[in-house]
């Protein structure tokens, strides 16, 4: 679409407060298939988030509010942050555009060997001896305090609670692909679960990206 440089994630989310991914079950995007390979060839969180405006929101983007909560507030980031004019504008990150941040910004292997399959989704780490217990959330956080240090604002990524990020792309109807950050352990996931998850110990909030 004539953005080949790469992608940046906001410094911060973009709604105060949690959100769903939808009110209701429907597959709006084609289904990314439950493998590394899958998830991480599916970089089309542009398009997929297109694709929910362009079929719902008839034009007005406040028709999306209540039934596609992540879309909207991904898009209408704008009116917090505004993007650079020849970037794409912010969308909802694809499940493997996640997967490159994982990669980038938070040092997690590239090597799908070290990462695990649970049913829901793969996952990199889970123990002590895991490299990234109690420095995966500082790797990506140490990015916002180099924004912060020049009086931007930033939201930090937790370290108490289990934080979701979630992505444009869908597994089926009723499930919806995230990225879980869970800060103790240093684990950090590529799921697929129900679009209306939310509740303690998750936090499940939008954190855009643009193209440029």
């Amino acid at each position: 679409l004539g953005w080949t440089h790469g992608y940046a994630m906001a410094l911060r989310n973009a709604s105060s407060n949690c959100c769903v991914w939808s009110s209701y079950d429907i597959l709006v995007n084609t289904s990314t298939p439950h493998t590394p390979s899958g998830m991480m060839a599916n970089r089309e969180g542009y398009s997929e988030t297109r694709k929910i405006y362009d079929s719902y929101a008839s034009s007005n983007i406040e028709n999306i509010k209540s039934t596609f909560p992540a879309a909207y507030y991904a898009i209408k980031f704008k009116d917090i942050v505004s993007p650079p004019l020849a970037s794409s504008g912010w969308f909802l990150p694809s499940i493997g555009q996640l997967y490159d941040a994982s990669v980038n910004l938070v040092g997690m292997s590239k090597d799908v060997s070290t990462m695990t399959d649970n049913g829901n989704g793969w996952f990199f780490g889970y123990n002590s001896s895991n490299p990234l217990a109690g420095v995966g959330e500082a790797n990506i956080d140490k990015y916002l305090s180099n924004a912060a240090a020049l009086n931007v604002s930033v939201d930090y990524f937790t370290t108490s609670t289990i934080d979701i990020v979630w992505a444009s792309s869908q597994y089926n109807e009723s499930q919806c692909y995230l990225w879980q950050i869970e800060a103790t352990s240093g684990t950090f996931c590529l799921y697929h679960l129900v679009r209306d998850l939310s509740g303690a110990p998750r936090r499940c909030f939008v954190r855009p990206v643009i193209a440029f």
